[in-house]
């Protein structure tokens, strides 16, 4: 099909989505977050992840400092929850945060493949060795886990030699305790059909969003339609939508303006002046995403290599170490996409104002494709990060319910990123010059 009349298409289906979904758009409240009721005293590094413990207190991974930290906001305390090294009882990074049984938690540690068991009194109580990859188990990231013990993974893209493109259909499977082999879950799209060879980065790519409830109801918030999926023990269970939602079209102020941001956004990381462990995506997961690291860590451009593969630039301070290690995970993950990894070793080599950019669709997801896109709350409810217009900096969130559709839309302060929930709560992340501030909210009443 033409690009002009895929456009005219795709710009009918949203209209379309958007009329049908009009009155659920009237009935559902737009909420704000008010004033923190918390805060921490002291900036935290680069918050990533958060889970909230039985007596009030959180667990927060610090991607900066490499760290998990345990932190009391109505006392003021900030600890660390055990020590970094390559024991038994250690970890080398500090990723994720899953709710297991019993008001316990694990703590992700992506270099050393386990999870620290972190008891509902916030005590390391030993190790958790993830399982390996077999002909029988197809296992990528960790993604979640439920009250039965399950853990869930990602299941890589498949990589088409023919035509040298990712398939752009990824997957999610479960892995029950001591089982040999894994159970897939659900498929969806880390991009559009028309979108599956990227021949430059893209800050656009209609990428499905996937969330796990601690009870297994697993949620596909389907970016091109945008509804939502319901699904349990690998059966679709429901939909809900299509959802409202009015496409912000990508003109050439937007589109120039989404090209200067990764470009202001890339210098400012090669110069250092961003902090280690900071990413930007432009969501087109491998083979067409970006993420990118400053200070010790390394810039990583998938895509930009040619062919499909990932560039890899060493940011400020990196190491040989670092873009090593990088290399091997994109080999290893699938990432390359089938072509070769190209290194340029040190910023200089590399000018971000020349960077190719693919062609932009005709207007922006209805959600974002990196971040934290869905997730769920404590009381069951999901929530969806919404797309802007350039120049909204307020964090939009929609509120779904499983059954009932969208409750409400739900504004964060401006400034902030979404990090967890509490019983009653809900955590943000500040950012100040390279550090956050860790702030508590009430939940908002439906």
């Amino acid at each position: 099909m033409p690009s002009a009349r895929l456009a005219s298409s795709l710009c009918a289906a949203v209209l379309i989505a958007t009329v049908v979904g009009s009155l659920a758009a009237q009935a559902a409240p737009s909420l704000t977050l008010g004033k923190p009721n918390a805060k921490s005293k002291y900036t935290l590094g680069m918050l990533f992840a958060l889970q909230e413990l039985p007596d009030g207190r959180v667990v927060a991974s610090d991607r900066k400092e490499q760290v998990f930290r345990l932190v009391d906001l109505n006392r003021g305390d900030v600890g660390l929850l055990g020590k970094q090294g390559d024991g038994a009882d250690t970890y080398r990074t500090a990723s994720a945060i899953f709710r297991l049984p019993g008001d316990s938690l694990g703590l992700y540690d992506s270099q050393g493949r386990k999870m620290l068991h972190v008891t509902p009194q916030g005590t390391v109580a030993g190790m958790i060795p993830l399982p390996t990859m077999s002909n029988n188990r197809r296992l990528g990231i960790p993604v979640g886990a439920d009250f039965n013990q399950n853990l869930y993974f990602t299941i890589s893209e498949t990589f088409d030699t023919v035509t040298r493109a990712l398939s752009g259909i990824g997957g999610i499977t479960r892995l029950s305790p001591g089982a040999d082999a894994d159970e897939q879950q659900l498929t969806y799209r880390t991009r559009r059909t028309d979108q599956t060879k990227l021949t430059g980065s893209m800050p656009f790519v209609f990428r499905d969003a996937v969330a796990i409830r601690s009870d297994g109801l697993m949620a596909r918030v389907v970016a091109d339609t945008y509804q939502v999926i319901w699904g349990r023990n690998a059966k679709e269970i429901g939909r809900t939508g299509p959802l409202p939602f009015t496409p912000v079209m990508l003109d050439e102020q937007e589109t120039k303006a989404a090209k200067d941001s990764v470009i202001d956004f890339m210098k400012s990381m090669m110069a250092g002046g961003a902090p280690g462990g900071t990413s930007f995506s432009n969501g087109g997961g491998r083979g067409g995403g970006m993420a990118m690291g400053g200070g010790d860590l390394v810039v990583v451009m998938m895509g930009g290599g040619g062919g499909g593969a990932p560039m890899i630039v060493g940011g400020a301070g990196s190491g040989a170490v670092m873009i090593e290690r990088a290399v091997a995970e994109a080999k290893a993950t699938g990432a390359a996409g089938g072509g070769d990894v190209k290194v340029v070793n040190g910023a200089a080599a590399f000018n971000p104002a020349d960077m190719k950019f693919g062609e932009f669709p005709a207007y922006k997801p209805p959600m974002p494709s990196s971040g934290v896109v869905a997730m769920f709350d404590v009381a069951g409810n999901l929530w969806v990060a919404r797309t802007s217009p350039h120049g909204d900096n307020v964090p939009h969130f929609d509120l779904i319910a499983e059954g009932k559709g969208l409750i409400a839309r739900v504004n964060l302060p401006t400034g902030t990123r979404l990090l967890g929930f509490g019983k009653n709560s809900v955590y943000v992340a500040r950012s100040d010059e390279g550090s956050d501030w860790l702030e508590r909210y009430a939940m908002p009443k439906m």
